[in-house]
């Protein structure tokens, strides 16, 4: 807007103005905010899953190898309860 030369002083106060009324109120607005769901992955990362899947999404074609290091993580998993 300042090249076309149509930002006048009064609307650059409005502009900075406004610009700190959204500050100030998302202040308020944070706490109420609601909260992300929680997606499958995010799950799965919680639960010490992320290296898994990463190894297996990286490394492995094959189902049947997939299926054993699963059941190898879950048995020590499980183990520790």
């Amino acid at each position: 807007m300042k090249n076309k030369e149509k930002l006048t002083d009064e609307l650059r106060n409005s502009i900075i103005e406004a610009k700190k009324f959204y500050k100030k109120l998302k202040i308020f607005i944070f706490p109420y905010r609601k909260k992300k769901r929680k997606q499958k992955a995010d799950i799965a990362k919680e639960r010490g899953l992320e290296p898994l899947a990463e190894k297996n999404f990286y490394t492995t074609n094959n189902l049947e190898e997939i299926q054993k290091s699963s059941k190898r993580l879950y048995n020590r998993r499980s183990s520790y309860s």
